[in-house]
């Protein structure tokens, strides 16, 4: 315990986000932590390793979402952990070390490992005699974006910019925008006559959901969501290396702007009320609700602003250049 009478830390009997110098995990143990700004106990993160991987996870309920993996290379498999003065040392079954995690302050050895519970990042601590705390020298992930609760509110947007917006649509009977809310479904995410699907275009999430089904066409990948209960949200991929593969996914968390190639090849849904204004009418249309979204993104907004902006510049500016050579012919 500290000066605050919290659990600094404890031994596996019990659920503990942290490791000290000289411990070790293995398949059989794992840290967990809970988001302190959560009311409800069924979300905490969970570190986790497996034969070929360390994952970091979010659970909530029955679902289960890694956001990020350490895989040794050449398949190699593991057996255990252990913190040393070196930083996280992975171990095969012959117990040599395969490969490690490693401290970007080696000259102090981490203290201790730590499953953040606001963040759900993982990091290496040393103490730092000069400022007389315990400071990081080592993060899992270093882009906020990447982090399952970088925004606090669901159907939030992690922007480029490392800001947070909202999903914005178009609602019928309200004018303007508003944002999603977990409230649009507080009727139940069950009835097919008031619910659909939208694709969000430029959106993906951090979350890679371990339900999914194959050799689905997207049109497919969303009525398997519409139907379930328990989904609120899908991601579908079909290119050479997926094959038709359909997401599910019973919470909207983690999502941000697409950043590189790989994830622009994947496209989000989420499930939404049909008072969204609708576009698409009539049986030739294979989702009646997948309308054109309005994100809430700052960066696109301010480009679209600039890019307004210079264009009104440029016609203005020919506009006079025009007229300034109809006045030289008059003169002449």
């Amino acid at each position: 315990m500290d000066s605050k009478n919290t659990i600094k830390w404890q031994s596996f009997n019990f659920p503990t986000n942290t490791i000290l110098w000289g411990q070790r995990l293995s398949p059989m143990t794992r840290l967990t932590a809970f988001p302190i700004s959560n009311s409800s106990p069924s979300f905490y993160y969970s570190l986790e390793i497996h034969d070929d991987k360390l994952a970091l996870y979010l659970n909530s309920g029955n679902w289960k979402y890694s956001y990020w993996e350490y895989r040794p290379s050449d398949n190699r498999n593991i057996t255990y952990a252990c913190l040393t003065s070196q930083g996280l040392e992975i171990y095969n079954g012959l117990n040599w070390r395969i490969t490690q995690i490693t401290s970007k302050t080696p000259q102090e050895p981490p203290k201790f490992l730590a499953l953040a519970d606001a963040t759900g990042n993982l990091g290496l601590y040393y103490y730092s005699p000069q400022k007389q705390v315990f400071e990081v020298s080592y993060e899992a992930i270093n882009n906020t974006c990447y982090l399952p609760f970088a925004c606090n509110k669901s159907y939030g947007i992690c922007t480029s910019s490392g800001e947070c917006s909202c999903i914005r649509l178009v609602k019928r009977g309200l004018s303007g925008l508003y944002c999603c809310n977990e409230e649009m479904l507080a009727g139940g995410s069950c009835d097919k006559s008031r619910l659909g699907m939208i694709e969000l275009h430029g959106i993906t999430t951090v979350l890679s959901s371990s339900s999914k089904k194959v050799n689905l066409t997207k049109a497919a990948c969303a009525d398997l969501c519409l139907n379930n209960c328990t989904c609120v949200a899908a991601m579908y991929g079909d290119n050479v290396n997926r094959e038709g593969e359909c997401y599910f996914y019973g919470l909207v968390r983690g999502v941000k702007q697409m950043g590189d190639v790989r994830e622009r090849k994947m496209s989000y849904m989420v499930k939404v009320p049909k008072d969204v204004i609708d576009d698409c009418h009539g049986k030739g249309c294979p989702i009646k609700t997948w309308v054109l979204v309005v994100v809430g993104v700052v960066d696109g907004l301010v480009i679209l602003i600039l890019s307004v902006g210079i264009g009104y510049c440029v016609v203005q500016r020919r506009k006079n250049n025009i007229h300034n050579a109809e006045n030289n012919q008059n003169i002449n």
